[in-house]
């Protein structure tokens, strides 16, 4: 069964350049990830009726499991495609 995540972020953020390093690195076939920069209209929009405060941060099914750092192992758990 396929995840989607969605990933949000700021390009000059350099936590969220490191958090998606590492789920390029570890992202599996059964995951659907879609990005949102914050720096555009609809990314803004999202984060903000999400209740998204900072970047990075990671969603899935409208709840917010990673916000403002880089949790690694949560990532790898969330990404690996066992």
């Amino acid at each position: 069964m396929e995840k989607l995540i969605e990933f949000y972020y700021s390009n000059t953020c350099p936590n969220c350049h490191r958090a998606r390093k590492k789920i390029m690195e570890v992202m599996g076939d059964n995951v659907i990830l879609k990005e949102f920069s914050i720096e555009s209209e609809m990314g803004r929009r999202k984060a903000h009726e999400l209740g998204i405060w900072s970047v990075p941060a990671l969603v899935m099914d409208g709840e917010i499991l990673m916000e403002g750092e880089v949790d690694e192992k949560l990532i790898e758990r969330l990404f690996r495609g066992d």
